[in-house]
C-alpha cells in the first residue's frame, strides 16, 4: 500500500490474516475479509504518526494473495475496496 500524504512518501506493508497454523485449518475467512484486514491499522508493518489508514487516500495499492483465490473474487473485492 502507498500512502498518500504531502509530508512523508514511501510503502506501506501489512499482513491479513496474521493466525497461528494451528488456528488457520478451522477458521474460514472470505477474500474480502482478508482484503479488509490488510487494511486495519494493527495489520501494516510501517507506522506515519500523519497517516490514518483507514480515513487517508493511497495513490496505489497492491494486493498479493495465495492459495485458492479466484480472479473474479479478487476483482470483486478490489472493486468493493473502492467504493468504501
Amino acid at each position: 500500500c502507498v500512502p498518500w500524504q504531502s509530508q512523508a512518501s514511501g510503502q506501506t506493508t501489512s499482513l491479513a490474516p496474521v493466525i497461528s497454523k494451528k488456528k488457520a485449518s478451522h477458521e474460514a475467512q472470505t477474500v474480502r475479509e482478508i482484503t479488509d484486514h490488510s487494511f486495519q491499522p494493527q495489520n501494516m508493518l510501517v507506522k506515519y504518526s500523519e497517516f490514518d489508514p483507514v480515513e487517508d487516500k493511497y495513490m496505489a495499492i497492491s494486493i498479493n494473495y495465495r492459495g485458492d483465490i479466484k480472479s473474479k473474487e479478487a476483482n470483486a473485492t478490489v472493486q468493493w475496496l473502492k467504493q468504501n
